[in-house]
């Protein structure tokens, strides 16, 4: 019996319809038993909720983009330059060395899409070109981290 190699499937980035059906077939003729197996401890035999959508559900930009204010921009970037004036390593961004007094609970509002909504949303427009990359990573750093909650 020749031996098996095991190769990675045919999946690319953007479902397909006509190979999913022909490698479900295929593993189904390999090993006819996989229809009697059950779903591993804690799998949902069917995802529900508002995390299961289609990009035609998201139409209007309104539902999931935060657009910046300029009160919104001002407050990123003294955070911004208040992390630098530390002198820390990246690694110690967080809500108390990256301070947004009126942003940070609205990202934390908005983060709520995150976990309990849609699984995303965006915010523009932060004007990339102002910033060395440095500096950019300690604003996504530093935004990203009123995302979660405060305990």
């Amino acid at each position: 019996m020749p031996a098996l190699v095991a190769t990675q499937p045919d999946i690319d980035y953007h479902p397909d319809l006509a190979k999913y059906k022909a490698r479900t077939a295929r593993r189904l003729e390999e090993n006819p038993e996989l229809l009697k197996m059950s779903l591993p401890l804690g799998f949902p035999a069917k995802v529900e909720g508002p995390i299961v959508w289609e990009g035609k559900d998201w139409t209007n930009e309104d539902q999931w983009v935060y657009q910046l204010s300029e009160e919104d921009l001002q407050e990123i970037e003294q955070g911004m330059k208040h992390f630098e004036g530390l002198g820390k390593p990246l690694g110690y961004i967080n809500r108390e060395t990256y301070p947004l007094p009126k942003l940070g609970p609205k990202l934390y509002d908005l983060a709520k899409e995150l976990y309990s909504g849609r699984g995303f949303f965006v915010l523009r427009t932060i004007p990339i070109e102002k910033y060395t990359p440095l500096q950019l990573a300690i604003i996504y750093a530093g935004v990203s981290s009123h995302r979660t909650s405060r305990t």
